[in-house]
């Protein structure tokens, strides 16, 4: 499936995702490797966006309202705090975030979901 038309210089990837060639972007001056500025660029451009929610039933994405969709999402957690506890969640952050993300993004998994799964890609 493909989520608008290709876009010059994008090469295509799954589902319609794509990687820029090197050299064919005219404010890309990294050479051979990956600009992802311009893959951010490409993706953000494409049409049709996103521009409201989707759910699944039945295998089928639906338009939804965002209240229903964050219902949704809230319940699928509750579901899985029910049955796991705080073992069936994990926190992954970035290195590239701030140190206030960070801190956010792991007091929000220790006191919201209950869980000490907490990583981040900064170790390597």
């Amino acid at each position: 499936m493909r989520f608008g038309p290709p876009v010059p210089g994008v090469t295509p990837m799954g589902e319609g995702f794509g990687l820029p060639h090197c050299g064919n972007v005219p404010f890309c001056g990294d050479g051979c490797r990956i600009c992802l500025r311009y893959l951010r660029m490409a993706l953000m451009s494409r049409k049709p966006r996103l521009t409201e929610p989707l759910i699944r039933e039945n295998g089928v994405l639906r338009p939804a309202t965002w209240d229903e969709a964050l219902t949704k999402v809230a319940d699928g957690f509750a579901a899985v705090k029910e049955a796991k506890g705080g073992e069936g969640f994990a926190i992954f952050s970035c290195s590239k975030s701030t140190n206030e993300m960070n801190y956010a993004a792991q007091k929000f998994g220790r006191t919201v979901l209950g869980t000490n799964n907490i990583d981040s890609c900064n170790r390597t």
